[in-house]
């Protein structure tokens, strides 16, 4: 019997034939590895770093260049204009690139239920892409580590788009590769700002909840909100 509270998705999946996911922190957790490598670069260049809730706020969801120019607007809004943003994100993705030279189970964690989700969602026939502001380099070798990369026919990384989330432009770009229209796709996020890029679009967004991260606003924002994909996978059966 499916629970009540998840009657809307059940609802939603039955009309829908897209499924558009973000990827970190929707599908693979890596949260806490990306706070880490902004306060490395923020301390190295200015040795000062943000708070976790203001970089959920301008950072999370974002192309690091744009989130690295909040971050430091905040940090010393006198000074904003004297750095080389393109240096700022080498930098921050030598440090992730470091991180994978790990094994990936040391610095992420796929959500509970993302693999046998994806993976029911394709047996049905929906089509499956992703709209997401990491680096395809990063995203691919973690998602092919986790048996996630072949369920998608279509993905929107970083520098895919001129604008990264909060613009509707990453989702919108989807939409117009899939050429269906807005009622027949969900989206799933878990940040501030790719929940606004997703309902910008004028999507129906499921957001997943992440303890300790998104827990001041995805109840509020997405639609619905789910603890992980066991529960998805409850509203489709």
């Amino acid at each position: 019997m499916i629970p009540d509270h998840l009657y809307p998705l059940t609802q939603k999946l039955s009309g829908s034939k897209l499924c558009i996911f973000d990827f970190d922190g929707t599908l693979v957790n890596l949260e806490s590895l990306n706070f880490y490598c902004i306060c490395k670069v923020t301390m190295k260049f200015v040795h000062k770093k943000p708070d976790l809730e203001f970089y959920r706020q301008s950072m999370a969801g974002r192309e690091a260049r744009e989130g690295f120019r909040n971050v430091l607007s905040h940090l010393v809004p006198d000074r904003v204009d004297e750095f080389d943003f393109d240096t700022l994100r080498t930098e921050y993705h030598k440090y992730k690139r470091q991180a994978l030279q790990e094994p990936p189970e040391t610095f992420s964690r796929v959500v509970p239920g993302a693999q046998d989700f994806l993976q029911i969602l394709k047996k049905r026939s929906y089509h499956l892409a992703i709209a997401s502001a990491s680096t395809r380099e990063f995203m691919e070798k973690l998602m092919k580590y986790y048996k996630l990369y072949d369920n998608f026919e279509f993905i929107i990384a970083a520098r895919d788009v001129p604008e990264s989330k909060p613009s509707p432009l990453p989702y919108n770009t989807v939409i117009s590769h899939f050429h269906l229209p807005v009622d027949e796709i969900i989206a799933f996020e878990d940040s501030k700002n790719g929940i606004r890029s997703a309902k910008s679009a004028g999507l129906y967004t499921v957001g997943i909840h992440n303890p300790g991260w998104n827990d001041s606003f995805v109840w509020d924002m997405a639609d619905i909100t789910v603890s992980d994909y066991r529960e998805c996978i409850d509203a489709l059966t």
